[in-house]
């Protein structure tokens, strides 16, 4: 799919000059927590059988391909609103790369030149993050995943995904960093210093890029599992959240207990977050009426044990970088 650029644009792309290292342009990414996003086959161990043919969810083939359709839908309304397609989709709580290759063979985004992007995780639910970056516009550098470590042993949840990525056009580097921290599943306080070693460990490597290489745009996006405000996500001298603005404005990505709480984020190095804006992207067809409160609320694909037909109980943020 094409856009049409505004003149003045076209003038200021054509007549700078390019400076290699240094991001420039208009670039969009999408973040989203995809809620268990398994597929259908495969092993049925103790923590997977509920999303395996025959499990007590009724999690098939047809619902799997009902769920990649919807993310696709969502690509590409998010493009059609915007006026370009994203050139990066970060997603949490994709089961494999199988997910990624299904979602880009079996939807309407089989035609778009993205690339997967994604490593295996030692999280004990199998849920892993995972990336699709659009290969016209740029090229894959490198990339690997880093373990959670506390106390000398690996932390079964999510590795952080990092890739470094050359714009085809002028040769300027973008750094992503995708992550998925610690739950409070097992209560807030007990799992308190799991999160902080998380965000020490994404902090630790943030900073050594941003060291190593001094004004390269550097992102770092995902499902932090707690507010811009609180002690756990701070931590990353540098960088600027982005989501402080919108957690003030009582906004979220995620509803509980009625109440709108923004726990996905984008942290951008200080030498791009003056030109970056971030917002929630809220579509009608990704919401239902909350019966318990007032307003809408994201439309899951299941509700304890039924099946609701919807996406994530997340909604996905959107970053745009402007030049």
């Amino acid at each position: 799919m094409s856009c049409v650029l505004p003149l003045a644009v076209l003038f200021f792309l054509f007549s700078s000059v390019s400076i290699p290292g240094r991001f420039r342009g208009k670039e969009v990414v999408m973040f989203w927590n995809l809620e268990n996003f398994f597929v259908p086959w495969g092993v049925a161990d103790s923590l997977t059988a509920e999303f395996r043919y025959g499990g007590k969810r009724g999690w098939n083939y047809e619902r799997f391909l009902k769920k990649c359709a919807a993310v696709a839908k969502t690509v590409v309304y998010l493009e059609d609103s915007l006026g370009r397609r994203p050139g990066f989709l970060a997603f949490a709580e994709v089961e494999d790369g199988s997910v990624l290759y299904m979602l880009l063979s079996h939807t309407p985004l089989h035609g778009y030149p993205y690339c997967p992007l994604h490593y295996d995780s030692p999280d004990r639910r199998g849920i892993d993050v995972g990336l699709l970056y659009d290969s016209s516009r740029y090229r894959l550098v490198r990339s690997f995943s880093r373990p959670l470590v506390l106390d000398s042993s690996v932390i079964a949840t999510r590795a952080i995904l990092y890739s470094c990525f050359e714009c085809r056009s002028n040769g300027d580097t973008l750094h992503v960093f995708v992550n998925h921290h610690p739950s409070k599943f097992s209560g807030a306080e007990a799992t308190q210093p799991l999160r902080d070693a998380a965000m020490g460990l994404l902090a630790f490597m943030a900073d050594s890029v941003a060291s190593r290489h001094p004004g390269h745009a550097v992102v770092l996006t995902g499902d932090f599992n707690d507010v811009p405000a609180s002690d756990s996500v701070a931590g990353a001298p540098g960088f600027r959240n982005l989501s402080h603005r919108l957690h003030k404005e009582g906004a979220g990505t995620i509803k509980y207990s009625g109440k709108w709480e923004m726990i996905d984020h984008f942290i951008v190095s200080e030498s791009i977050a003056p030109k970056c804006s971030t917002y929630i992207f809220s579509p009608l067809f990704l919401l239902e009426k909350d019966r318990k409160t007032l307003g809408y609320k994201p439309r899951r694909t299941y509700v304890g044990p039924r099946y609701a037909g919807g996406v994530s109980d997340h909604l996905p943020v959107v970053l745009e970088i402007f030049y």
